[in-house]
């Protein structure tokens, strides 16, 4: 593979890293929404649960009000007849025949508020158990990204703090160097002065002659 195919291939590697990571962060963003939009649904459906329950709670008192009804109309005609009133008989009959039809209409229309009601309950609470998992794995994600976000800071902060005490001991060493170079170069060019001035010289003939130390002299005082 030439150099220019491999140039390419890395350039090409290293976008699709790039784009990766883009897609990813506008995954979280996306996945932020939806949640976003599901307690918006959820809010919603909570609407519509109250009402279809008011509406079934109303159908109840109505099927309830219509048996009352009924049950006195019933007992109406039977007191009508047993007093040989047959038409009031006959209209209390009739009237409780009509509630009956309203009745079982009522009762229709509540099973289906009833039924609408359950659906919608058991929507939401699908919903939600959905919705809190998908949080769970959001918050998941989010925590694993900031650790290892705070992980690589710490690995450069400590790499870079290694460097640094790297170099300041490499600068030691050349300056502790340059200090012994120095030093050294002194202490020749005194060894060299002393020889050309002659102090050399007097200080070997002082050593050699054994001059009296202090304490001789100390002695011959006393």
């Amino acid at each position: 593979m030439s150099i220019f195919k491999r140039l390419v291939t890395v350039v090409k590697g290293h976008a699709n890293e790039v784009g990766e990571s883009i897609a990813d962060a506008n995954a979280l963003t996306e996945l932020d929404q939806l949640l976003r939009e599901c307690d918006d649904s959820l809010e919603k459906a909570k609407a519509s649960l109250t009402g279809m329950a008011a509406k079934r709670n109303m159908q109840d008192k109505k099927v309830s009000d219509l048996l009352a009804d009924i049950e006195k109309y019933t007992e109406g005609a039977r007191k009508a007849k047993t007093a040989e009133n047959m038409d009031l008989a006959r209209q209390a009959v009739e009237k409780v025949i009509a509630l009956q039809a309203d009745m079982k209409a009522a009762e229709e229309l509540r099973t289906q508020y009833g039924a609408a009601e359950n659906n919608i309950r058991s929507n939401i609470k699908t919903l939600q158990a959905k919705k809190g998992r998908m949080r769970a794995e959001v918050d998941t994600v989010k925590a694993t990204e900031q650790m290892q976000k705070s992980q690589e800071m710490l690995a450069s902060s400590h790499a870079n703090v290694n460097n640094s005490f790297s170099d300041a001991s490499k600068s030691l060493d050349r300056l502790k160097a340059r200090q012994a170079e120095k030093a050294a170069r002194l202490k020749a060019a005194n060894e060299l002065d002393d020889e050309l001035t002659g102090t050399s010289l007097d200080k070997e003939l002082a050593a050699i002659s054994g001059g009296s130390s202090a304490a001789d002299d100390l002695l011959n005082s006393l």
